[in-house]
Formats: structure tokens, sequence, C-alpha cells
């Protein structure tokens, strides 16, 4: 079974920044005792204030269950985790898009259907801090059951 969840950030709780904050009512959607790989496609809006140098790590922060990763060369579980990055194109010579298709990033393991009903997304650039920048976007998650 797949699941498909599409975010748009105009219909957030709250986006300042650099995070977003959804209501997602999962047990609508997702089995309680089901583990899933989680793919993602992203895209914001042509945006004056984003240029061909930005690169974001796109991240889900305290969902309510676990995540398996193998991070440094090792397996690790975390409450929080990078789905993957998010990169600028640039559609118009003074104005970038950030984007991501489904296949640039590697699925993630989520290890049962979260129980928070607040889902955060975060953009963070290299280094780990939240971007002062908040472009409009859409956001397809895909749950796919392992």
């Amino acid at each position: 079974m797949t699941t498909n969840l599409y975010l748009n950030s105009n219909n957030a709780l709250s986006y300042t920044a650099g995070k977003a904050t959804f209501k997602v009512s999962w047990v609508q959607y997702l089995s309680n005792h089901q583990n899933y790989k989680v793919s993602f496609s992203f895209m914001s809006v042509v945006d004056a204030n984003l240029n061909e140098d930005d690169l974001y790590v796109l991240s889900i922060e305290n969902p309510g269950t676990v995540f398996k990763q193998i991070a440094g060369g090792s397996n690790s579980s975390s409450t929080s985790t990078n789905l993957g990055i998010i990169y600028s194109e640039e559609p118009h010579s003074s104005h970038a898009r950030l984007r991501a298709n489904y296949n640039d990033n590697v699925p993630i393991d989520l290890c049962g259907r979260p129980d928070q009903d607040l889902l955060e997304i975060a953009f963070r650039d290299v280094s780990g801090a939240l971007s002062v920048k908040n472009p409009q976007f859409l956001l397809f998650l895909r749950f796919e059951a392992i």
C-alpha cells in the first residue's frame, strides 16, 4: 500500500524561520503497526529571495515515531530526520526556485505511524542552521508500506 500526502505551505498552521507546521491526522492515512519507506518531491514558487547558490536539507522534526537511516556508515535511529536535499534552479535570470524530484534522494525508513498530529517541515542549510528564507512550496510525501 502506498499513501501520498500533499502539503502546501499556504495551508501550514505556521511558517516562519524556515519551519512550517502542518496538522495531519495520521490515523486516517497510515496503519499503526506498519513500517514505511518515505520519499518526497518538492518545489517552491519562484522567489526573488532565492538564488542559484541555495542548497538546503529538508527535515521532518518530532513526528512521534522513529526513523531508521544509515549515517556516517552506521545505523542510527532518531525522532527527527533529514529527508534529503533540495536545490536551487534558476528559471529566470534574477529569481530561483527550490526543488527536489522523487528520485533525487534515497528513501528513508519510518518505523510505525507517527503519533503526533503536528508535522514540522524544516529547511536547514548544510551547517544545520534553520533557513531565514520562507519560499512558498508544495511537498509530496510518499509512504510506501514495507
